[in-house]
């Protein structure tokens, strides 16, 4: 058991679904959708902290959405971008009031751990806890901070999410990292190292007497963490709060392709889309969030009708795409019911198939990472081979010596290639 009520961040206690800080566009009125289908947690699109102080205004009501009036899209958390901690200390002070948390992320979260060098790696994470630590003594607002991991570096993570919690970090976010996109999807295969990294980094909140007493009662106090995954359903969410023991779960891709996600009973997506043109009516949105939103829930779809498709590139106003989405109604309900299910089945395994994709192309970066550090790429060593013929032919040899050198970690397909060399 976690307690939350003397904690700064008492919202945490009943988010337990949570959209994703990496959702490419994360407007007001697709804030206010996911929240309406089960999301108890939302983020802003990612701001430079000197945007809030130089445009405070337009920072806040255009990029932002947020307000001290909107209790409906709460509890919020800003996402702030700085490597200046007296930037940074006036763009939080400034956000009082209208969020309930600031996220601080800089180069050092976006690049990852070991793109850098070691000299660059460390005076990164020097200046990144500095500017945490400058905000939690200056600021009031809790401070939530994003760590990429991978099975190799559990321990490496545990130490660097302590040492965040020493300098004022009051919730951690786990996310992967690799060559192609910052959030990688979280497998079932990381839930152990999640595990032990949320069992591990444990710190108190609280007094002294206050951990006696709870050691007394045999209850655990611990940093809150949560976990971006790639899970595609809520029954897997669930599975995964249950098994790694985290407060909560964030979603990208999926809550972009399904905004009920979370949901009990799924359900029809053109409602789904009418209640969020509803919303877009209420609060002004961009044409091109709005087509990017619906591509997302409602693209295979459109998809299925090639003609609906190419409209919604073309179409530029919001009576358009309300119009399209009714051509869109109206050729679904000409779809007999076995027509319907079928086509929602099909679109239920181009996601599997997707996801299934994705874990491969994760698993053979793995094995290349794995190789060993003398391995020399099959391109070098037919380079290598050419250059020694073309040597020797050079020196008038009326022999020439061919290199059929045979490793232990050839593929039977290469060793197959130079028998046949040999016997030709």
């Amino acid at each position: 058991m976690i307690f939350w009520k003397m904690s700064s961040l008492k919202f945490l206690s009943n988010c337990r679904y949570i959209a994703s800080p990496f959702t490419n566009v994360q407007d007001l009125s697709w804030r206010l959708l996911m929240r309406k289908f089960g999301v108890h947690l939302c983020f802003t699109n990612a701001v430079k902290a000197l945007d809030v102080i130089q445009d405070a205004e337009n920072t806040r009501d255009n990029l932002l959405g947020i307000s001290a009036l909107r209790q409906e899209d709460r509890p919020l958390i800003v996402q702030l971008f700085s490597e200046e901690p007296e930037i940074l200390v006036k763009a939080v002070n400034g956000l009082e009031g209208l969020c309930d948390a600031v996220d601080i992320s800089n180069n050092f979260t976006t690049d990852g751990l070991s793109d850098l060098p070691g000299d660059k790696q460390h005076d990164k994470w020097s200046s990144w806890l500095s500017c945490i630590q400058r905000v939690h003594q200056e600021c009031k607002m809790p401070i939530m901070c994003k760590l990429p991991f991978n099975w190799q570096t559990t321990d490496e993570a545990v130490e660097r999410g302590k040492s965040l919690h020493k300098v004022g970090c009051e919730l951690l976010l786990l996310h992967k990292h690799s060559a192609e996109k910052i959030n990688a999807s979280i497998s079932k295969k990381d839930w152990d190292s999640v595990k032990v990294i949320r069992s591990i980094a444990t710190k108190s909140y609280f007094s002294t007497k206050f951990n006696c007493w709870c050691a007394q009662q045999g209850e655990s106090v611990s940093l809150p963490i949560i976990v971006d995954v790639g899970l595609s359903s809520k029954w897997e969410v669930d599975e995964c709060i249950e098994y790694t023991g985290v407060q909560g779960v964030t979603a990208s891709e999926s809550l972009e392709g399904n905004p009920s996600l979370f949901c009990k009973k799924q359900p029809p997506v053109l409602d789904v889309v009418r209640q969020y043109l509803e919303l877009c009516k209420v609060h002004p949105t961009s044409i091109s969030n709005i087509k990017h939103h619906i591509n997302g829930f409602c693209g295979f779809y459109l998809s299925r009708f090639h003609d609906l498709s190419t409209s919604l590139k073309e179409v530029q106003s919001l009576e358009g795409i309300e119009q399209l989405m009714e051509e869109l109604g109206e050729n679904i309900s000409k779809l007999s019911g076995k027509e319907l299910k079928s086509l929602t089945s099909l679109r239920r395994k181009k996601e599997w198939r997707k996801r299934g994709r994705d874990r491969k192309k994760e698993e053979g970066t793995k094995v290349v990472k794995e190789r060993d550090e003398n391995h020399i790429p099959k391109i070098v060593l037919k380079k290598l081979q050419k250059e020694r013929v073309g040597n020797a032919m050079k020196s008038d040899a009326q022999r020439v010596a061919i290199d059929f050198t045979v490793i232990d970690c050839m593929l039977n397909k290469r060793f197959s290639n130079i028998i046949c060399q040999f016997l030709r």
